[in-house]
C-alpha cells in the first residue's frame, strides 16, 4: 500500500472506543456498482423494443404477402420480409436471454435451493 493510499485509508476510518468496529471502509464503488446491477437487471426496454420491433416486421410480412397476391411485391421481397420476422424473433430471446443473465448478477438474487 502506497503512502497515499495508507492517507485516504486513515481519512475514511472511523476509529471508534472498546466493543466498536476500528476502522469503516469506503465502499462507495462496491454500492455503485450494485445500484449499477440492480437497474440493468430491472431494465426492460431491450425487451419491449426487441417485442415492438417483432410486431413491425411481421406487419410487414402480412402487407408484402397480400401484395404478392396482385404481383405488388415479387418472391423474394416476401422471403426477406420472412427472414426479418424470424431475426426480430431471435433478438427478443436474446433480449429475454440478457436479461435473465442481467437478473441472475443483480443484488438480491438467489439461485434455487440457496437460504
Amino acid at each position: 500500500m502506497t503512502s497515499k493510499q495508507n492517507i485516504r485509508v486513515l481519512a475514511i476510518a472511523t476509529l471508534t472506543l472498546a466493543g466498536s468496529a476500528l476502522a469503516q471502509l469506503d465502499d462507495s464503488a462496491e454500492r455503485a456498482e450494485l445500484a449499477h446491477l440492480k437497474a440493468q437487471a430491472d431494465d426492460v426496454v431491450r425487451i419491449d423494443a426487441a417485442k415492438a420491433q417483432l410486431a413491425q416486421k411481421k406487419l410487414d410480412l402480412k402487407k408484402y404477402q397480400r401484395a404478392a397476391k396482385t404481383n405488388a411485391a415479387t418472391d423474394l421481397e416476401v422471403e426477406h420480409a420472412r427472414l426479418e420476422v424470424l431475426i426480430a424473433e431471435l433478438s427478443l430471446a436474446l433480449a429475454k436471454f440478457q436479461h435473465a443473465q442481467d437478473d441472475r448478477t443483480s443484488p438480491g438474487h438467489r439461485e434455487v435451493g440457496e437460504s
